[in-house]
């Protein structure tokens, strides 16, 4: 039988040497399945949650973006950049074009993003149990 890149991942404990291994098991999560459990205590973003993280991020020094997707075309808004911000725009910005390009038909979306927010997965670096539970719950 064969292994897939995700279980050798999980079972080599995703250290850094496993780099090769980690961006094999990246290309195979369920990535839908990823997406619904962690938005799932959102079941719609209001008017009034997109204008309280706008206030949240004025009120802050923290990195904030508006990214919204209307028609097919990406509009972003930078309310905090970063002085060094121009260096890491593409990285954020070409995904999401990328992502229209390959999925013309994808709904209108409006969200607020605080790029240095804490990861909400449940999964923490370096604790290998956390790793596996990931890659059990979301793997392919």
């Amino acid at each position: 039988s064969t292994t897939s890149p995700l279980s050798a991942a999980a079972a080599a404990g995703a250290q850094p040497a496993d780099a090769k291994a980690l961006l094999a098991a990246h290309a195979h999560w369920d990535w839908r399945s990823v997406a619904r459990d962690l938005l799932q205590p959102w079941p719609s973003v209001t008017q009034e949650n997109l204008a309280s993280a706008v206030a949240a991020c004025n009120g802050s020094a923290m990195y904030c973006a508006r990214l919204q997707v209307h028609d097919g075309r990406l509009y972003v808004t930078d309310y905090a950049a970063i002085f060094f911000d121009r260096h890491y725009a593409p990285a954020r910005i070409m995904p999401l074009l990328a992502t229209l390009r390959r999925h013309p038909a994808l709904p209108n979306l409006d969200v607020v993003v605080a790029a240095n927010d804490e990861p909400r997965a449940r999964a923490e670096p370096g604790d290998l149990r956390a790793w596996r539970r990931t890659c059990r719950r979301w793997g392919a």
